[in-house]
């Protein structure tokens, strides 16, 4: 049976003759079985390499909208297990960026209407802070994900340079989150963004995180530069060799299944086959051991295994919420709430304004359309550009 991948897969990487049109009709049948909400706009960090900026609460503009009943309303609506292609239980991720009480009693609330979801969060630490709260409702996560940017100097310098405890605040939540996940398929991950501040530390934090045995996995991707201060700290080409080298040895050493290379954007794919050469580049990706699953493209160049998620085709990945109620798309995060709710050059960055009624079929229609108007197409003609010309 066909999905959006394949036929972008075919479209993209083979050359076939396939109109965008039906890669995005095909997309639209294909539900999310995710949903994704930024809980609070507030953060105790000021990463430099965050998409965010620094903001305040934005917990009064949540209890306006009444997002609890937004959420509840949106994940009551998700496809179960077995009425998807995709074959795994739905899921929904606490995305930041940080944990506030309330949102512990919705996610309860969840767990009550939605006996089979599971339940993440991507974190810095800070959860810790409601550790008597959670053992109090009794609520444990089905995985935890902690941001690991380096060993403790890189880390700090990227995430702490001001009071240098980032790192401490990140192991110490890595090593008390096994306390906090439940079930035997409960996980604890570390995830890196690579940047100048810390690529030469990518084989070392694999070390660190795996002979303390912090993490079930550690999962590396570049940073996405969409801030012009971002500019100082993207890798150029001779840091990505290097770092390259660094993820070879690490996935050598403890596993595909434990150390993951994930590319989002266009630009570092082009990049990368810019370092491989074309030719191999090419004969890699169109590899019959190449695996196409729904909107990522997984293969080996060389003895790296790569993942890969077309950008044109990111709407079959989750529903974002954001804290203010609305349903947004990627690159979202650079603008605060005021910038998105009053710059009239920005509404391309939200789909809809959500309410405990919308209906999850819907307003996944509206996404897939609003994403193919403003950006979709756009990343598809490039992404085509790019893969006919290696």
């Amino acid at each position: 049976m066909t999905n959006a991948t394949i036929l972008w897969y075919a479209n993209t990487i083979l050359g076939s003759d396939i109109a965008p049109d039906k890669i995005y009709s095909q997309l639209e049948t294909e539900i999310p079985n995710s949903i994704s909400a930024v809980m609070d706009r507030s953060c105790n960090l000021q990463c430099r390499h965050c998409e965010f900026k620094r903001e305040k609460s934005s917990e009064q503009e949540s209890t306006n909208v009444d997002l609890s009943s937004v959420i509840i309303n949106m994940v009551r609506q998700l496809p179960k297990k077995d009425e998807t292609l995709r074959q795994s239980p739905p899921f929904f991720v606490h995305a930041g960026r940080i944990l506030q009480q309330w949102n512990i009693d919705m996610m309860g609330n969840l767990r009550i209407i939605r006996p089979d979801i599971k339940i993440g969060i991507i974190d810095n630490g800070t959860y810790q802070d409601h550790n008597e709260y959670l053992e109090e409702k009794r609520f444990k996560f089905d995985w935890i994900d902690i941001s690991i940017d380096g060993l403790e100097k890189s880390h700090n310098l990227q995430r702490d340079p001001k009071n240098g405890e980032s790192f401490k605040l990140a192991i110490d939540g890595l090593v008390h989150a096994r306390k906090c996940v439940q079930g035997n398929t409960a996980t604890v991950n570390a995830n890196m963004t690579i940047t100048k501040l810390n690529y030469a530390d990518v084989l070392g934090t694999s070390d660190y995180i795996f002979q303390n045995n912090l993490a079930d996995t550690i999962h590396y991707s570049f940073m996405t530069p969409v801030r012009q201060t971002h500019t100082y700290i993207s890798i150029n080409k001779t840091e990505y060799v290097k770092t390259m080298l660094q993820i070879n040895k690490a996935q050598q050493k403890y596993g595909t299944d434990k150390v993951f290379f994930r590319i989002f954007r266009l630009e570092d794919m082009q990049t990368l086959a810019n370092i491989v050469g074309n030719n191999s580049f090419k004969k890699s990706i169109r590899d019959e051991n190449a695996r196409i699953y729904h909107g990522l493209i997984k293969w080996n160049i060389g003895k790296i295994q790569v993942i890969y998620y077309p950008l044109s085709i990111w709407p079959n990945e989750t529903i974002i919420i954001d804290s203010d109620g609305s349903q947004r798309i990627p690159m979202f995060q650079q603008y605060s709430l005021q910038n998105l709710a009053k710059d009239l050059t920005l509404q391309k960055y939200t789909v809809d304004k959500l309410n405990k009624e919308s209906s999850l079929e819907e307003q996944y229609s509206k996404e897939v359309n609003h994403w193919k108007n403003n950006f979709g197409l756009e990343y598809l003609k490039r992404e085509k550009e790019f893969f006919s010309s290696v």
